[in-house]
């Protein structure tokens, strides 16, 4: 797997700009279809990183365009924990500033990744230069963890008095989306632990899962004809049952001509006028009867 496919989604969040995250061809020629069928683990992971990378940076640029109604917190100091500085493996320990109504500030959660800006954001404008950070712990109500894509200066005093980052004055956190889920599946896709058997279930190769060209055959076998099932000679029991309709139905009327001439009306089943009128008309209507039970 190349250097870039092990990165953290994290890291690949941080190398986004805001360029990168309001194009929506950013990925464009990476997605490809899904296909029905997967030949192996390492074919499944990359059909499935570049969707899971596209929903991300969707769902980013989405909070892009609402940055007025994001939550937000100011910072009150920050400290170097592990690492450098100089990288998205350091660790920053960020202490919230209390407002005196915890309750109604934003308070970061485990997942989160939040913007450092050097104002309250209102557009898109205000996180220019953008600078991400990946809460992974939080201590409290007051106290997070953080990994960052930009070394973050040491703060200690307070009240807060705004430092600088590359020229710009750094005071507020801001919300843009909760990414545990996506972290989950990301390392479940690129989970290298030879144990590990999750996506190998999923696939279950030349197992008994049920594939797309089992449903050909199926819907294959549904769709043939009649004269591939049935014998050749099925033909002459169809005629019968058609002309015995048939006779049926003229023998109906024979019956019918019978009461009208012999003045025979329904229901009644045997003429009384005279024994030959009788039994002419019992003659014809005993025929019709004797079909039925043919």
């Amino acid at each position: 797997m190349e250097k870039k496919e092990k990165s953290s989604l994290a890291e690949r969040l941080f190398s986004l700009s805001i360029k990168d995250i309001l194009n929506r061809d950013l990925y464009k020629h990476q997605i490809k279809p899904i296909p029905d069928r997967f030949r192996s683990a390492e074919e499944y992971r990359r059909c499935f990183v570049p969707h899971l990378l596209e929903e991300t940076r969707t769902e980013l640029s989405s909070t892009f365009k609402s940055l007025s109604r994001s939550p937000v917190f100011e910072i009150h100091s920050v400290e170097i924990k592990e690492g450098s500085g100089s990288s998205s493996n350091s660790v920053y320990e960020i202490t919230l500033k209390n407002t005196g109504t915890i309750n109604a500030t934003y308070q970061p959660k485990c997942g989160d990744v939040i913007a450092l800006t050097k104002e309250r954001p209102r557009r898109i404008d205000d996180l220019n230069p953008l600078h991400l950070a990946y809460v992974f712990f939080s201590d409290g109500d007051l106290t997070v963890f953080v990994r960052s894509a930009r070394a973050i200066p040491s703060l200690h005093e307070y009240p807060i008095l705004p430092y600088k980052q590359n020229g710009h004055l750094i005071r507020f956190g801001v919300f843009l989306m909760n990414t545990t889920t996506n972290i989950r599946i990301w390392n479940a896709l690129h989970n290298e632990d030879p144990s590990s058997t999750l996506i190998q279930s999923v696939l279950q190769e030349n197992s008994l899962v049920f594939h797309f060209d089992d449903l050909k055959k199926t819907k294959k076998v549904a769709s043939m004809a009649i004269g591939d099932v049935l014998p050749k000679e099925y033909g002459y029991v169809v005629i019968v049952v058609v002309l015995y309709c048939v006779l049926n139905f003229w023998m109906g009327f024979q019956v019918g001509g019978a009461r009208k001439r012999y003045k025979v009306a329904y229901p009644t089943l045997y003429a009384t006028e005279s024994e030959n009128k009788d039994t002419l008309f019992r003659l014809i209507f005993l025929v019709q009867q004797i079909l039925y039970f043919v």
